[in-house]
């Protein structure tokens, strides 16, 4: 089985799936599967306009929706003519052939894209490009490798500065005392370890049922994709109805500066709601409404990822099995408690 993708052109499809929560679609019964060998050019109808073409290396099949072809000429090299119908110029070229209604339902058919110019360099040439675009190629990647690396070690940096204040606060003389949790040790002997749900006013689970999509609303359904390091990200959530969001915010309405907490898939991620936003809850989140008056709401995100839960949830994450947290291993999470100005303090300093 292969793919045909957008970033990065013809894959096997098992390499496409490793390390992603996407499954295997394709129909077991596969006759109607088109092949593709080594110089062909395979393209998405659909996502043409949008890159999802390229040259395989490879021998295999492909879905039927897709389009297969074949150079003409085998002194042309296909890896060229990959690297051009990859362009920005070539796609809006294949947006300007593609016919549909709206952008979701273009189709670049295959007697379309035929009509289609494509520049031809001799094939000497057609080589030279291919090679300098596959030294440049290399270059960029060294580079991009060597700025990840470095990103990989600020981000410990960065988490190591969160935990040492949310542990041991920012007064470096202040008399400890042992925390009872062995990986946290000592923190200061002011603070109090508490479970969370003594921080909260409530609790509240998700429905346990998909709210409906609609194409444009003002009311977003915050799915477990939308929640990622301490932040909700909008392209993760989706539209709902009116009716669908008072039922689904019957039991407690998300308000700003509510934390949302994944139980699972992926489990231990946490946001603030945002101000001006009227959101709910999709499957598998929880809702936490904390208690202002004795705990700061961003001082428990940072809790969340750098304190007492973290272990937890990591220990939950892993093994082959789904990381899932129930109600009751939420609410007994521990916590660290310093006074309120102090959590504020901190959540300054971070």
């Amino acid at each position: 089985m292969l793919s045909v993708t957008i970033t990065k052109g013809i894959l096997k499809q098992k390499a496409l799936l490793e390390g992603s929560s996407k499954k295997d679609s394709s129909n077991l019964d596969r006759s109607a599967y088109k092949l593709v060998q080594p110089r062909d050019i395979a393209y998405n109808k659909m996502r043409a306009w949008q890159g999802a073409i390229g040259a395989s290396p490879l021998r295999g099949i492909i879905s039927p929706a897709y389009v297969v072809m074949r150079l003409r000429s085998t002194d042309n090299l296909p890896r060229y003519f990959h690297h051009l119908y990859r362009t920005l110029q070539f796609a809006k070229e294949a947006e300007r052939w593609s016919y549909g209604i709206t952008s979701d339902m273009w189709s670049l058919r295959p007697e379309h894209f035929k009509l289609i110019c494509s520049p031809e360099p001799p094939p000497a040439e057609q080589a030279a490009i291919v090679r300098f675009l596959d030294w440049a190629y290399g270059r960029l990647e060294r580079a991009i490798r060597a700025k990840r690396k470095v990103i990989a070690l600020l981000n410990e940096q960065r988490q190591a500065i969160i935990h040492r204040a949310v542990t041991r606060g920012l007064d470096t003389s202040v008399p400890l005392k042992d925390s009872g949790i062995p990986w946290i040790g000592e923190i200061p002997a002011h603070w109090e370890v508490m479970a969370v749900k003594h921080v909260l006013q409530r609790l509240v689970d998700c429905e346990h049922k998909t709210a409906p999509y609609v194409e444009q609303s003002d009311f977003r359904v915050v799915r477990t994709s939308a929640v990622r390091n301490g932040e909700i990200r909008w392209d993760g959530t989706y539209c709902t109805t009116a009716v669908a969001y008072a039922e689904w915010t019957k039991r407690a309405t998300p308000e700003a500066g509510d934390v949302i907490f994944t139980r699972e898939a992926p489990v231990g991620e946490a946001c603030l709601v945002p101000e001006r936003s009227q959101v709910c809850l999709g499957q598998r989140t929880v809702l936490m409404k904390v208690q202002t008056q004795i705990y700061d709401s961003k001082f428990l995100i940072h809790m969340i990822y750098a304190g007492p839960p973290r272990l937890c949830i990591d220990l939950a994450s892993q093994g082959s099995t789904v990381g899932h947290f129930n109600m009751d291993d939420i609410g007994w999470m521990k916590v660290l408690a310093p006074p309120l100005h102090e959590q504020r303090q901190i959540n300054d300093s971070i």
